[in-house]
């Protein structure tokens, strides 16, 4: 420390506990077995299996916040409602039947959303592009997995979410890719 700077010096973070991971093609990686030197826990916990993949077409609507009034309290809007019947709906003709409510579930989105006009000029790349601003990426997520009860019985068996928000691409459809896997094998 110097004598003008009371803060200690602090070395850069580095992560105590990273699963190893095995990618293979076609394949979800492994959750890996995780040792961590700083408190000696291991655990292994097998491989995500796919239980169902389908596209939700149309443009995704966040859930809003629940507004309070002195009479009562709204915690939807007529849009996302919609939306999350429209997610029901491609979850039930995909036709697989629930997973079974004590096995772990992974749920990963891709929302494509639509492109501004200042996107879609000639110059602009074709494919899909980072999307950075509002409509939340978590709100967007939180519509979308109160939708998806025709596939997953309760919302508690998510134990992995990822969800990524993008400028639909050039050929693209606006809408929601959803990917839900089951852990199989491993300790459960």
């Amino acid at each position: 420390m110097s004598g003008r700077d009371s803060r200690p010096s602090v070395a850069p973070e580095t992560p105590t506990c990273a699963p190893e991971t095995s990618a293979e093609p076609d394949e979800y990686p492994s959750m890996g077995s995780v040792d961590c030197a700083a408190c000696g826990a291991t655990s292994r916990l097998g491989r995500w299996a796919m239980h169902a993949r389908f596209v939700v077409v149309g443009r995704p609507v966040a859930q809003p916040r629940p507004r309070v009034y002195v009479t009562h309290t709204v915690s939807d809007s007529p849009q996302s409602r919609r939306w999350k019947e429209t997610v029901a709906s491609a979850a039930s003709a995909f036709g697989r039947g629930p997973v079974g409510a004590s096995i772990p579930v992974r749920v990963d989105l891709v929302f494509a959303l639509p492109r501004p006009q200042r996107l879609r000029r000639r110059s602009s790349p074709r494919g899909p592009i980072p999307h950075p601003t509002k409509p939340d990426i978590d709100n967007l997520a939180k519509a979308v997995l109160d939708g998806l009860y025709p596939v997953i019985a309760d919302d508690a068996q998510i134990v992995s979410l990822t969800a990524t928000k993008v400028y639909q691409g050039m050929t693209d459809v606006v809408g929601c890719v959803v990917t839900i896997s089951k852990l199989s094998g491993g300790d459960t």
